[in-house]
C-alpha cells in the first residue's frame, strides 16, 4: 500500500500537521464559540442562529430531525459527517429529506461536498464531535428541558476532553517502554478498559504524539479512486496476489477455506479469494473505501462469502471473535514505501496472533528482503539539484536546503547501479514480533564500475511461500517478473464464477516479485538515499563498508528515519606490516515519508 499516486503524493503526513507537542495553550473550543445557524430554517422562513452548535442540534431535533441520533445510526465518520452537513446546507434540504439518507447514499461518498459551504465556511456543527453525542447519559429522564439535556452534554464534553488530555499525556511519557512497563507504570487512574488498549498499542509499536492525526490522514489517503487504480494497475503486485490466490496447486489453501484480507481496500484479493473457491471471506479496512468494496462485492455476487468490515484491526474485539485461531490464510498488501513506511506491518502481525491458524495458517506474503546497493546517476542529481541552479536564468538554489535530509522515491534504471547489492533485513512474517520492524546491520558492497557514487539504491522483494513456515533453505534469489494475465488461471472468469478444483498435491506453488531496478517496475519505485557529498574517484573491485539503521519516527510511527553509515575503502588499499589502519565512516540520516 502507497501514499502516492501517478500525479504524486495523496498526502503528506509531515505537511498538515503541527509539530508543536506542548498542549499547554490548549482551549476549549467553546471559549471561541461563534454562533451557528440552524440547519433548517422555522416556520417563518427564517434562520436562527444559536450561541452553540449543540443549541443548533437541538433546535434540528425540534424540527424533526435529530441529527446526533442519524450520524450514530449510520455509523457515519468524520469526512462523512462533514459531507452530510455541507449537503444539508447547500441544497436546503427538509428534515424530512435528511432522515430519507440512507448509509449506502452516494452523497457521503461524494468529496467535492467537502468543499465549504459559501457562508458557512466556520459552521459551528462542523466542529461537533458526534461520538461524544453518542455517550450514553445517566439523567435524561423523561420531559428534562432541552436545555438541562444542552447542559449535560456540555458537561460529558468537558470531562471527555479533560480526560483525553490525561490520556495523552500519559501516552507521551510512555513512549517507548514495554506492555509490562506501561501497566506497572501510573495507569491506576485508568479504567481496565483503557489500560488494555493503551497496552496493546504499544506492544504493537512505539507510538508518537501525532499518531491520531497520522492515523486519519493515512486512512483519509486511501479513500480516493485514483490511489486504488494505480495500485490495482501494477501488473507485478496483483497478478502476483492474483496467482498465489488462484493457481491450482495452491487450492488446497484456499478452496473451501477462511481466508482474512487486512486493508481490503477495493475488495480485489477479496474477490480473488471468492473466485478461489474460499468458504469465508474477512475483509477488514479503516478507510472510507470499504463502502466501495461492499458495493464491489455485492454486485459481484459475493455477498454470501465476503463480509466486510470497517474499523482498525486493533479494534476489533467481540465481532471477529468467532474466528480467533480460525482463519486459514491471511493475505494482505501491506507494504509501503521502503517496504515499512506506513507502519501496517504490526497490524497485520496482530492478525496473524489473534486469527490465523497457529499451526496451519498461511501469510500472503510471509517473507521480505530489504537490499541495499551504491549507484550513479548525474541525470537524477540534475533532475534534482541542479535543476535550481537555473530557473529560466534566476539561482533558486534555496529551493535545495533541506532536500537531501529526506529519501527520494523513484526509478533508476539498472545500469545506475554500480556495485552488487546486500541482503540488509531477511524479514520472516510467521515468525517476527509483533512490532514495526527495525532492522540495523552492517554491509559491505564492491564497485562495478569506475567513476563516483551519489547515493545507495534500496528496494525490497515479496515471496508467497505455500506453506505456513518459510522454508529454513529458502534462497533469497528472486527471478526477474515475468508473469500476464493469461498466464493467471481464472482471470478470464466473470463475477462470481469460480475456479476449478485443481490437482491437489499439496506442493503448491511459490510466487515472487521484486521492487529493483531489474525487474518490472512497480508503484513502490525504489527508494534512493542521495549523499550530500558524493563518493568520488571510485574504482572497479573498491569497496564500500558500512552500516545501516532503520528507526520508526518518534513523531510520527508511520515514518521512518534512516542512519547510513559508510566509508570507501579502494581496492589498492595496503597496510603497513603490524600496523592497524584507522577507518573513520561518514554517516548521514534520511528520513522516509
Amino acid at each position: 500500500m502507497v501514499h502516492k499516486d501517478p500525479e504524486g503524493y495523496i498526502s503528506d503526513s509531515s505537511s498538515s500537521i503541527d509539530d508543536d507537542n506542548d498542549y499547554g495553550d490548549w482551549r476549549s473550543d467553546d471559549d471561541n464559540a461563534a454562533t451557528t445557524l440552524a440547519l433548517f430554517a422555522d416556520s417563518s422562513t427564517s434562520r436562527p442562529s444559536f450561541a452553540s452548535p449543540l443549541e443548533a442540534l437541538a433546535h434540528a431535533k425540534s424540527q424533526g430531525c435529530d441529527l446526533a441520533a442519524l450520524v450514530a445510526r449510520l455509523e457515519l465518520d468524520t469526512l462523512q459527517v462533514i459531507r452530510l452537513i455541507n449537503h444539508i446546507r447547500r441544497n436546503n434540504l427538509t428534515p424530512e429529506q435528511v432522515n430519507a439518507i440512507t448509509r449506502d447514499s452516494g452523497v457521503l461518498l461524494d468529496d467535492a461536498e467537502l468543499k465549504p459551504v459559501p457562508g458557512f465556511e466556520d459552521d459551528g456543527l462542523l466542529q461537533v464531535d458526534f461520538d461524544l453525542l453518542a455517550l450514553p447519559t445517566s439523567s435524561d429522564a423523561a420531559g428534562s428541558s432541552e436545555k438541562s439535556r444542552i447542559a449535560e452534554l456540555e458537561s460529558q464534553l468537558a470531562t471527555a476532553r479533560a480526560a483525553f488530555e490525561e490520556l495523552r499525556t500519559l501516552h507521551a511519557t510512555t513512549l517507548g517502554l514495554t506492555p509490562s512497563d506501561l501497566t506497572d507504570s501510573s495507569t491506576s487512574q485508568l479504567t481496565a478498559h483503557q489500560r488494555s488498549s493503551l497496552a496493546t498499542s504499544a506492544a504493537r509499536t512505539k507510538r508518537g504524539a501525532n499518531d491520531a492525526e497520522d492515523d486519519i490522514l493515512y486512512f483519509d489517503s486511501y479513500s480516493t479512486n485514483g490511489i486504488h487504480q494505480t495500485m490495482i494497475t501494477d501488473s507485478a503486485r496483483t497478478l502476483s496476489y492474483a496467482q498465489f490466490l488462484l493457481h491450482p496447486s495452491n487450492s488446497h489453501l484456499i478452496r473451501g477455506k477462511v481466508v482474512m484480507d487486512v486493508g481490503c481496500g477495493t475488495g480485489i484479493l477479496s474477490l480473488f479469494a471468492a473466485r478461489a473457491g474460499a468458504k469465508q471471506v474477512i475483509a477488514i479496512d479503516a478507510s472510507a473505501i470499504v463502502e466501495r468494496a461492499r458495493e464491489n462485492v455485492e454486485a459481484n455476487g459475493f455477498g454470501h462469502v465476503v463480509k466486510v468490515h470497517r474499523g482498525k484491526l486493533e479494534d476489533f474485539t467481540s465481532e471477529l471473535e468467532a474466528w480467533e485461531g480460525k482463519v486459514d490464510v491471511l493475505v494482505s498488501e501491506w507494504m509501503g514505501y521502503f517496504l515499512l513506511y506506513e507502519n501496517m506491518l504490526p497490524s497485520v502481525l496482530l492478525a496473524r496472533d489473534r486469527y490465523l491458524n497457529p499451526e496451519t495458517g498461511v501469510l500472503a506474503p510471509n517473507r521480505m528482503t530489504m537490499h541495499l546497493a551504491a549507484f550513479s546517476s548525474s541525470k537524477l542529481i540534475n533532475d534534482k539539484l541542479r535543476f535550481w541552479d537555473d530557473v529560466h536564468g534566476f539561482n533558486m538554489t534555496s529551493m535545495t536546503t533541506g532536500l537531501l535530509d529526506e529519501a527520494f522515491v523513484d526509478v533508476l534504471d539498472k545500469d545506475d547501479v554500480v556495485s552488487d547489492s546486500y541482503v540488509f533485513a531477511d524479514l520472516d512474517l510467521p515468525r517476527l514480533p509483533v512490532k514495526q520492524p527495525e532492522p540495523e546491520s552492517s554491509f559491505e558492497l564492491t564497485i562495478s564500475a569506475d567513476g563516483s557514487v551519489h547515493g545507495f539504491i534500496s528496494w525490497f522483494d515479496t515471496f508467497f511461500f505455500p506453506s505456513a513456515r518459510v522454508p529454513t533453505d529458502a534462497s533469497t534469489e528472486c527471478p526477474k517478473f515475468s508473469l500476464e494475465d493469461k498466464d493467471v488461471v481464472g482471470l478470464d472468469l466473470k463475477k462470481n464464477a469460480t475456479t476449478a478444483t485443481g490437482d491437489d498435491e499439496g506442493k503448491g506453488e511459490l510466487v515472487s516479485f521484486s521492487t529493483s531496478p531489474y525487474s518490472k517496475e512497480t508503484h513502490w519505485q525504489q527508494t534512493l538515499f542521495v549523499l550530500k557529498e558524493p563518493i568520488t574517484g571510485v574504482q572497479k573491485g573498491d569497496k564500500i563498508k558500512g552500516r545501516i539503521v532503520v528507526l520508526q519516527d518518534q513523531k510520527h510511527s508511520r515514518q521512518l528515519e534512516v542512519e547510513l553509515h559508510y566509508l570507501h575503502v579502494p581496492a589498492s588499499t595496503e597496510r603497513p606490516e603490524g600496523k592497524k589502519k584507522v577507518e573513520t565512516q561518514l554517516v548521514q540520516v534520511f528520513m522516509v515519508r
